[in-house]
Formats: C-alpha cells, structure tokens, sequence
C-alpha cells in the first residue's frame, strides 16, 4: 500500500499560494500557525492526500454516465 509521506516542494508551493502565503517557504508553518482557518485548510488538503493514497474514492465525480460530449476522449463508450 502507498503511504503518503508528504507534499513535493512544489506543491507546497502552490497550496501555499492559494491559501494567500507569498513568503519564503520556511515561514510557511508560521504563516499556519498565524492564521488558525488557513491551518484547517492545509489539515484538509493533508488529510485528503492520506485517504487518496489509501485508495479513498475523491468525491464530485459521478460514477458511470455517457461520454457522448466528449468526442476525443477515446474511451470506451465515447463517440470519434
């Protein structure tokens, strides 16, 4: 089973930046701890990585339908 073992440099980067932290990355956790709902978001980011890499299901995709809208998606099931 895959373990998560934490966020690549760069995508640290980019979950800082849309939780509006612009510094350096080393005040980071500091930034966090400044700012208790930016830290609730990041513990659901990490916290969502955990049960992906456990095989958890992401959720606001519907499971099944047709790929009729999709004509170069060639997949099963779609149109080309």
């Amino acid at each position: 089973m895959i373990q998560f073992n934490g966020f690549k440099p760069d995508a640290m980067q980019k979950i800082a930046g849309k939780l509006g932290y612009q510094g350096d990355m080393n005040g980071f956790n500091d930034y966090l701890s400044a700012n208790p709902d930016k830290k609730d978001a990041m513990n659901m980011y990490t916290n969502k990585a955990i049960q992906m890499a456990r095989g958890g299901m992401v959720k606001k995709y519907a499971f099944g339908g047709y790929l009729e809208d999709m004509p170069d998606a060639g997949l099963a099931g779609g149109k080309k």
